[in-house]
């Protein structure tokens, strides 16, 4: 079996997620050599914290991706360190949500105007609310999202979470479809994310439907675990993508694994490769 692979496709990208921050130059070295061209920031890993990132640590950041060949693409784990409440707890809690929202877009439009994935299942706990109340709560809290996002030249992007995660609120991918249409703002778009996909068992008629109106799109098995040459949802997955009208980055999100993370990298590159790169007569 061959231990290496070499990605084609130029709007692949990878999520820092994969590997401890002290290994991060090594990390994306690794991942360029291997074909990867982007790179899907969790900013609170690489800045420790929100409070007082300033213009020059993200150009500092930025300036360093591009030294090992690689673009920022997207943010991830945008809620991650902000110590928020539960969004239908009450008007408070979404007051705080909008003042760190505040904060997210400033930073995605210095990297020059970037998706940035919502996930945070522990923040969407219904706390006894009916869907139909949920949904006259987070419709227009979300429209509010959007404008912030948008006023900084970057969009909020909405995933699915499943129950699995801890999530109660808009846990399957067509729930996030709805959402978004009810919302109807440009700042406001869908997120596709394959572990998801995976634990509903989502069916691919579906997911045909919606891809092309998607604005990021995570490759990911369920609990973020390596991705898996074995998964046969991959490769259906990839021909959905190249059939359909998405033309964004695609991006692996994995956890650190317990063991060896640059392994995770290398396979990570035979699954794209096999499945989901440029293919013959595409």
């Amino acid at each position: 079996m061959r231990d290496s692979w070499m990605i084609c496709g130029q709007k692949f990208a990878l999520s820092n997620l994969c590997w401890p921050i002290e290994e991060d130059r090594a990390a994306l070295r690794i991942i360029r050599a291997l074909g990867y061209r982007g790179l899907e920031l969790a900013p609170f890993k690489v800045f420790g914290g929100w409070d007082g990132v300033t213009r020059a640590d993200v150009a500092n950041y930025m300036d360093f991706a591009a030294s090992e060949g690689l673009s920022v693409i997207a943010l991830q784990g945008i809620l991650f360190g902000a110590n928020l409440d539960p969004i239908f707890l009450g008007p408070k809690a979404r007051l705080a949500l909008l003042k760190h929202a505040t904060h997210v877009a400033r930073m995605a439009g210095e990297f020059g105007g970037l998706p940035c994935v919502f996930g945070a299942p522990g923040l969407r706990k219904l706390l006894d609310l009916s869907a139909s109340e949920a949904d006259r709560i987070a419709i227009p809290l979300f429209r509010e999202l959007g404008s912030i996002f948008k006023d900084q030249g970057s969009i909020l992007v909405l995933e699915a979470n499943p129950e699995r995660y801890g999530c109660e609120y808009v846990t399957k991918t067509g729930d996030a479809v709805s959402l978004v249409g009810e919302v109807d703002h440009p700042g406001f778009r869908l997120h596709v994310d394959t572990g998801t996909v995976c634990i509903n068992e989502e069916n691919d008629e579906a997911l045909e439907a919606y891809v092309g109106t998607a604005a990021h799109f995570h490759i990911s098995e369920p609990n973020l675990d390596s991705l898996s040459i074995t998964n046969p949802r991959h490769r259906q997955f990839g021909d959905i993508l190249r059939s359909s009208a998405y033309a964004d980055w695609i991006s692996v999100e994995m956890k650190q694994p317990v063991g060896d993370w640059q392994t995770c990298l290398h396979r990570s590159a035979q699954v794209i490769e096999a499945y989901y790169d440029v293919q013959p007569g595409h």
